[in-house]
């Protein structure tokens, strides 16, 4: 449930679009691929994604899995042996969202909130 002063806020009001950019490109990775960016600054659905950004910002890295950055990653895998009969598995994460599936995502936020 939103109330009146939240409805007007998340009510589309402005006609600016989200504006769509591509970063610098790695020349060094192979192929030179550019990586989309959407602006949504002052944009149609601003007010909106701030809004759920806020919500969804509260439970952000309130698991055991969530690693910070490579200095955490690190300091959470010292002392951690490999057996010969397990696995030590990455991810190099690209694409995120599109590869996350939405059913699966809000089922995980719902839970989370």
């Amino acid at each position: 449930m939103i109330n009146d002063t939240q409805y007007k806020l998340f009510y589309p009001m402005m006609e600016k679009v989200p504006r769509m950019y591509c970063s610098t490109p790695k020349v060094l990775e192979q192929g030179t691929p550019l990586k989309p960016i959407v602006d949504y600054t002052a944009s149609i659905g601003y007010n909106t994604s701030r809004y759920l950004a806020d919500i969804l910002g509260k439970v952000v890295g309130k698991t055991e899995h969530h690693v910070k950055n490579s200095q955490h990653l690190a300091s959470a895998l010292e002392g951690i042996t490999v057996h010969e009969d397990e696995m030590l598995n990455s991810h190099d994460v690209v694409s995120l969202f599109t590869n996350t599936p939405v059913s699966k995502a809000l089922e995980v936020i719902k839970e989370r909130l």
